[in-house]
């Protein structure tokens, strides 16, 4: 069974990030009639993976403890965050790492980066010729920037990321020279195996709090490219696209990347 706060704390995460029930279903996996009636309160006795992956989707954890009379209870409180933990690490430590060892910093904590498989690089050199290509052709005072890129997300001690891709408007954050100081416009990531789930919605939810205009995260395993929207009036869009299809960014007009192009050159 649930404690009475389980829904409650889901709806104003939900309430927090303004989602819709249809991007929570995205993010999740779970289905969006399911969504609907958990969220809504119809269903009494919800299946605790589909209660999970929605809690996970936004940055909660389920707990659950066990009872002889009750039998098991579940709760929902925030995710651990790794800067809670003793030995919070900091730019200077991201900037002391050795040569050889590729990185990011996140939340305070240092994540180590697998090299890029051959599919990962096609893609990224694509995307990277295509959306260069066109900022180009409409005269554009954007700038794009493919990985390793150090990207001072938070503008704190304690964030340094290195997106696949981004694309940068204010010239301003990035004439020191060395990184981008503070958010992006467009942030680009290829989901890699190596990718955990945990690191993914991270990424996902610090982007969007930090202020990045429209989000790609691509899953050339899963042929699947997830398009999120942060900048318009009436809240955040979610689309969902193959790589049979021609994906159009809301953010620039007549930019638009046909991904059965890219997919014919993947190995």
């Amino acid at each position: 069974m649930y404690s009475k706060n389980v829904v409650e704390r889901l709806r104003e995460k939900k309430k927090e990030f303004k989602y819709t029930n249809a991007e929570i279903s995205a993010k999740s996996g779970v289905p969006l009639s399911t969504v609907n009636k958990i969220l809504g309160g119809s269903s009494k006795y919800p299946r605790q993976e589909n209660v999970e992956a929605i809690a996970e989707s936004l940055g909660l954890e389920l707990l659950d403890y066990a009872t002889k009379s009750r039998g098991i209870t579940y709760f929902v409180r925030e995710a651990p965050q790794p800067y809670f933990l003793e030995g919070r690490k900091t730019v200077e430590d991201y900037y002391n790492m050795p040569e050889d060892f590729r990185g990011e910093l996140i939340n305070g904590e240092i994540i180590e980066m697998k090299a890029p498989s051959i599919n990962h690089q096609l893609i990224l050199n694509d995307l990277t010729a295509k959306i260069s290509s066109h900022l180009s052709k409409v005269d554009s005072s954007c700038q794009g920037f493919p990985a390793p890129f150090d990207v001072q997300l938070d503008e704190d001690e304690y964030t340094m990321v290195q997106p696949d891709y981004v694309v940068i408007c204010d010239k301003s954050k990035y004439v020191n020279g060395k990184v981008c100081y503070g958010s992006p416009d467009l942030v680009v990531e290829i989901i890699s195996p190596s990718n955990t789930k945990f690191e993914i919605l991270t990424k996902f939810h610090k982007y969007h709090l930090a202020g990045v205009k429209e989000y790609w995260e691509i899953y050339p395993l899963e042929n699947r490219i997830a398009l999120y929207s942060f900048f318009l009036k009436e809240g955040q869009l979610t689309s969902i696209y193959t790589f049979e299809d021609v994906v159009p960014s809301r953010l620039f007009e007549g930019l638009s990347i046909d991904f059965s192009e890219i997919r014919k050159k993947l190995v």
